[in-house]
């Protein structure tokens, strides 16, 4: 199947961050939250792999760290990816990136 949107919320914090000692995180599983490559090794890996499962301009939305926008972009960017766009949460903070497929 081919889709025209794909949206996820993959794990997007890096293993080391203090963050995930705090609040209501940690009683989450690590697994849900982690992820290797300083948090964008599944953030990468759905961008490379969504472009098999959407359509010619499909979109495709990844929720990621605030502190991410510009490594996201970039994987966005070298998967071919157009119109690629970061947008804010309500807390004025980067909080997820959008593309379309080529």
């Amino acid at each position: 199947f081919l889709f025209e949107v794909i949206i996820s919320n993959p794990p997007y914090i890096n293993v080391a961050d203090n963050y995930l000692n705090q609040g209501d995180v940690s009683f989450e599983p690590k697994n849900a939250l982690v992820s290797s490559m300083m948090g964008l090794y599944d953030i990468k890996s759905i961008v490379e792999q969504s472009r098999n499962h959407l359509k010619n301009n499909g979109r495709l939305i990844i929720e990621h760290g605030f502190n991410q926008e510009e490594a996201v972009g970039k994987i966005f960017s070298s998967n071919n990816f157009n119109q690629v766009r970061c947008y804010k949460d309500l807390n004025g903070l980067p909080r997820f990136t959008t593309g379309l497929r080529n």
